[in-house]
């Protein structure tokens, strides 16, 4: 198996500033988040709250700067993570394309994060379209996401890798 990184820890040329947070406050919810940079590489810190219709965290990877013509995600079979989390927990890997227009529409797949550092490879095939029927063209990716929501949690989750695989 071949694999691209995209992001570690390991390497002071790519840098965890890559990754953004988000939370539901940019829609008037309550729940709040913070990115850490540590040795073992970024980490989402924070709390998911209903309250005033809010539900989520999200850590975000840009992908639209990475890809290039030497570097074309149909290439790839999907994407891998490193990671690991403070306690199990059920969350949702997103994919975003310039071809969706509204901020909840996504390409979405479904996973557990454990305590214990795991390896996950996360097939493009998986990625269901959420709110949306444009089909997922890999040639239009944007952003990669790390989402926790849809109940109320404490978050801590750490990303050592990140890439694609083939």
């Amino acid at each position: 198996m071949t694999h691209i990184v995209l992001y570690t820890a390991d390497d002071t040329q790519s840098p965890s500033s890559q990754w953004q947070v988000v939370s539901d406050q940019v829609m008037g919810g309550k729940s709040h988040a913070r990115m850490d940079e540590t040795r073992e590489g970024v980490q989402l810190c924070g709390q998911v709250s209903l309250e005033n219709n809010g539900g989520f965290v999200q850590l975000q990877f840009p992908l639209e700067t990475i890809l290039t013509k030497n570097l074309q995600p149909q290439e790839f079979e999907g994407i891998y993570l490193d990671w690991r989390a403070s306690k199990e927990q059920s969350l949702a890997l997103l994919l975003k394309t310039s071809q969706l227009w509204l901020p909840w529409q996504s390409y979405r797949q479904n996973a557990t994060i454990r305590e214990d550092w795991d390896r996950v490879y996360l097939p493009f095939s998986a990625f269901s379209p959420y709110r949306t029927r444009t089909p997922l063209k890999l040639t239009h990716l944007t952003k990669f996401s790390i989402l926790v929501g849809g109940e109320a949690a404490d978050v801590r989750l750490t990303v050592g890798e990140m890439g694609f695989y083939r």
